[in-house]
């Protein structure tokens, strides 16, 4: 059925890009992947972090920073995301 959301083409998506940018530090074809994955599922908590780390891994800090608050919003219970916000913040000021 057009439209459909994939669970399992998201999970590969964000698989892949995880592969990518943490195996292989191709940042290009993991941020691809990552923003398949959010095409499909938006609201992903975990997708949204990769991301950022993405985006901070291509010196986008102030994008980045804006991923990750939309990941806690997401997720208030994820404290990582919390910390992590906190050590990325200083490079925006």
């Amino acid at each position: 059925e057009a439209g459909k959301f994939d669970r399992a083409d998201h999970i590969a998506f964000v698989d892949q890009a995880s592969i990518a940018f943490y195996q292989q530090g191709d940042i290009e074809t993991a941020h691809n992947f990552i923003d398949q994955a959010l095409t499909l599922a938006p609201g992903d908590h975990y997708a949204l972090s990769l991301k950022a780390e993405i985006l901070v891994a291509k010196g986008l800090t102030s994008e980045a920073l804006a991923t990750y608050q939309k990941a806690i919003r997401l997720a208030p219970f994820a404290r990582a995301y919390e910390n992590r916000l906190a050590d990325i913040t200083p490079a925006v000021q």
